[in-house]
């Protein structure tokens, strides 16, 4: 493995693969535009809203023909927004890893083409990582519930006890997963052999990956929450305004079309960019730890 890690370089190198290739930020806004697929709920909702505005308490219930519909709406825009967010991951990190190869210029529609065979193992390496942390979670409480009585107790105070061993897992494995997703592109491996190689690159680089992992978080993360600051403000302004108006089908229908919009949408487009920034760094700290190895052209650049 590489000895020479600079985080300056690997950090310049990603601002010009994202500033020089918006192609890469409308791939990882268009996740944003999974809104689209609940807008036909509004018509489960209008009901349902009404009722509510001439009866807070609800006494009457709602009928199934309305619940079935609406949640089988929702579930179809978690599904449809994950796959996307996915795929978005996937051709940020394919673009990044080719850009890294030389290639000027990199099209949205080559992108989707070029991305598109790693898609199942990419999946199935979300899917592992997901599945362990919610297996692992319900083994958790599986075991204390039988052991011991007053379990939430207990728990709280457990989890207060390994909060910090938690969160190193967490984060260990957000490393290992963003390493196993750039050699599955990189290598065209398989799940479990880039889970492998991933976890032997972060135990030969831990501390620079620990360090990445913290500049990364303070470069992207901190100001996207300073740029989300004027939404959250954004909700109980809209509410004050609401709250003058009388008639519930003006309300129904800025709610739904005007603040829900603009709640979900804008800040997940800027949530993409971010992630893109993110992703590629991720690639391209990939390609620097592994260059000797692969020998991989990226170490030219970096020497010129």
């Amino acid at each position: 493995m590489i000895n020479n890690f600079d985080f300056g370089e690997v950090l310049t190198r990603t601002w010009k693969i994202g500033w020089n290739h918006k192609v890469l930020w409308l791939w990882h806004m268009l996740p944003s535009l999974a809104i689209i697929f609940i807008f036909p709920s509004v018509f489960i909702y209008y009901p349902i809203f009404m009722r509510l505005i001439q009866d807070s308490e609800l006494k009457t219930p709602i009928e199934p023909w309305m619940s079935i519909p609406l949640n089988s709406m929702w579930i179809l825009f978690g599904l449809v927004y994950i796959l996307m967010w996915i795929f978005a991951q996937l051709t940020t990190t394919y673009g990044a890893i080719e850009i890294e190869k030389k290639i000027v210029k990199i099209s949205f529609r080559e992108l989707f083409h070029k991305s598109f065979p790693y898609i199942w193992r990419v999946l199935g390496l979300y899917f592992l990582f997901v599945g362990m942390w919610a297996l692992g979670s319900i083994s958790f409480q599986f075991v204390f519930k039988v052991v011991y009585k007053d379990v939430s107790a207990f728990l709280e105070f457990l989890l207060t006890l390994l909060s910090l061993p938690l969160t190193i897992a967490w984060f260990v494995s957000i490393c290992v997963l963003e390493l196993a997703q750039a050699s599955i592109v990189v290598n065209n491996a398989g799940v479990f052999t880039s889970v492998s190689h991933a976890w032997r690159v972060f135990k030969s680089n831990w501390w620079r990956l620990g360090v990445f992992m913290i500049i990364l978080y303070f470069v992207l993360v901190i100001p996207f929450g300073l740029l989300l600051m004027p939404f959250f403000t954004l909700v109980p302004m809209s509410a004050l305004f609401l709250a003058r108006v009388l008639d519930a089908n003006v309300i129904f229908f800025t709610v739904f079309f005007g603040i829900v919009p603009l709640i979900l949408i804008l800040p997940t487009a800027f949530a993409g960019v971010f992630m893109m920034f993110f992703q590629s760094a991720w690639a391209v700290a990939y390609l620097r730890l592994t260059a000797q190895k692969e020998e991989t052209p990226v170490i030219i650049e970096a020497n010129a």
